[in-house]
């Protein structure tokens, strides 16, 4: 039986999610709820659940206030939040579950059921979430991989290739990791750190491309000698990429 606690500010809300877990049929238990920061920190500390559904916005406070407060002691956390765009990447960027208000059955029933699959874990994607969002200048990416979640600096990452539903990571430090992610979901949370897709299968960042050459069909160089190739289609949008001051 997983304990879940409930926090939303909204006693509908609050309502609605339990009339919704009691209904999955998942072995479930709701053991608190509450509506701020301070009755939450009373409720989690007295009852220990092992997971939090969690608002982002508390009225006076926010969740990130609450787990702040938790420290170590906070338990697995799916985050609740209105279509922010800003959020949302923030939460896929550290592999972080959340739910989209509205919030339907489905929506919660397949959060719990993943909450469940990994419960009593240590919630590392929680802790990068926490990380990124208090030093937004040292970015980490948290990539879910079969014997876990292992952690990147984007800024570091070399290159992406897509192998099927599968991708791919090389990263400035060596390592090679293969995880259950597309190049599609790749290719939106790596692009604002300058990232470019030369290719269907391929995404490079353009710090580490040395240079283009023309021969082969087209391709780019990076500085772990590697050649990636760039889609008749894409040259222009990578030479014009590669000339930009910024790079």
């Amino acid at each position: 039986m997983m304990r879940v606690y409930l926090v939303d500010d909204e006693a509908a809300a609050r309502r609605g999610l339990l009339e919704m877990i009691n209904a999955s049929g998942l072995p479930v238990e709701v053991v608190g709820e509450a509506g701020d920061v301070a009755s939450a920190m009373d409720g989690i500390t007295t009852t220990q659940p092992d997971l939090l559904l969690l608002d982002i916005h508390l009225g006076q406070g926010n969740g990130f206030d609450l787990l702040d407060r938790l420290g170590d002691a906070a338990p697995r956390v799916v985050f609740i939040t209105a279509h922010d765009q800003y959020a949302v990447r923030a939460f896929r960027l550290a592999a972080v579950d959340y739910l989209l208000k509205p919030i339907t059955s489905s929506m919660l029933r397949e959060a719990l059921s993943r909450a469940m699959e990994v419960h009593g874990t240590p919630s590392v994607a929680t802790d990068v979430l926490r990380a990124n969002r208090a030093r937004p200048e040292e970015p980490r990416i948290a990539v879910p991989a079969a014997d876990g979640l292992h952690l990147f600096d984007p800024r570091r990452i070399i290159r992406c290739a897509s192998e099927g539903n599968y991708t791919t990571l090389w990263d400035a430090d060596g390592r090679r990791l293969v995880c259950a992610r597309t190049l599609k979901d790749f290719d939106e949370l790596l692009t604002p750190f300058g990232f470019l897709r030369t290719h269907a299968s391929h995404l490079v960042n353009l710090r580490f491309v040395q240079r283009y050459s023309p021969r082969d069909g087209g391709f780019v160089e990076l500085h772990d000698d590697s050649r990636v190739p760039v889609a008749q289609r894409k040259r222009q949008q990578v030479l014009d990429a590669l000339a930009a001051p910024s790079r």
